[in-house]
């Protein structure tokens, strides 16, 4: 058991390695352009609250600005958005896509398999390195908030409750996103557009808080945001770095999110699982 941990880790720190390689080219090349996307971005709503806002009710829970608002909805929601989103992508390529190597043609999934990677790992690792450029994402977006936008910080911020908020979100919306993927199977979603994911990732976008505290929807749509599991997440890290709230004061949050991540999360396993039996009963699928 200890031996194959000890592989399964090894197999994993290399593949993180190798992709780690590959996007140098993305820190070398592409990074200095999203900087610029991200500076342009928040200068566009800046201006747009310098001309049209007013203040707001709805953000004195958050210590009052706009802008340090924003920031932290646009930095932290694409950590959402991978788990949510990329399991479905990379289960659906490993299944589907194809290439020919010495004139023999091989699934993805395959040639995995010849490799000796079981693809939970591949997944592992292909999601770290996509999380990886969302935390230099999150600097980019807190120093231009905090350098050129004068976003303005609490004197005692709680990163550690941040962190904890984002990291049970992250794994609470996992559990969606491996029932999303079981869906290429259980409802035949092989097409890049799955109804779940798709679903969820657009009402998040809305009703979450991303952009603005979701007590300015109207009911219907506040009481839905109560299911998703990215609003509690995301109050709960904006509170602990704005207004420098503990866990404890943080509670009712933190309760919620650890009750999603119990659930969801076993319950996107064992539904993938199914899925992939279901799979194997209709064609020949190796052990996943």
């Amino acid at each position: 058991m200890l031996r194959r941990a000890k592989r399964l880790a090894e197999t994993f720190a290399s593949l993180f390695k190798r992709h780690l390689a590959l996007k140098y080219i993305w820190v070398e090349w592409v990074l200095p352009f999203e900087i610029l996307n991200i500076i342009f971005a928040i200068a566009g709503w800046y201006f747009f609250a310098k001309v049209f806002g007013r203040e707001s009710p709805f953000l004195k829970p958050y210590g009052g600005s706009f802008i340090a608002y924003l920031i932290l909805g646009m930095g932290i929601y694409p950590f959402f958005n991978t788990v949510l989103n990329q399991p479905y992508s990379l289960i659906n390529i490993c299944y589907s896509s194809s290439f020919v190597a010495g004139g023999v043609r091989m699934g993805w999934a395959d040639y995995l398999q010849l490799a000796g990677i079981p693809i939970p790992i591949y997944m592992a690792s292909e999601m770290l390195i996509t999380l990886f450029q969302h935390i230099i994402t999150l600097g980019v977006y807190l120093f231009a908030g905090i350098f050129i936008f004068g976003m303005q910080m609490p004197g005692h911020p709680n990163y550690l409750a941040a962190f904890l908020a984002v990291f049970l979100g992250m794994f609470a919306v996992l559990g969606i996103g491996l029932i999303s993927a079981s869906m290429i199977w259980i409802a035949g979603a092989w097409h890049g557009e799955e109804p779940i994911q798709w679903a969820v990732s657009m009402l998040a976008g809305l009703i979450s808080g991303v952009y603005f505290p979701p007590e300015v929807l109207p009911k219907p749509l506040l009481a839905l945001s109560q299911f998703l599991p990215q609003t509690y997440a995301l109050r709960m890290a904006r509170l602990s770095i704005l207004k420098g709230y503990s866990i404890s004061q943080l509670s009712s949050d933190f309760l919620i999110l650890l009750l999603f991540c119990v659930i969801l999360l076993p319950l996107g396993i064992v539904i993938l699982h199914y899925s992939l039996k279901l799979a194997k009963k209709r064609g020949s699928l190796m052990s996943f």
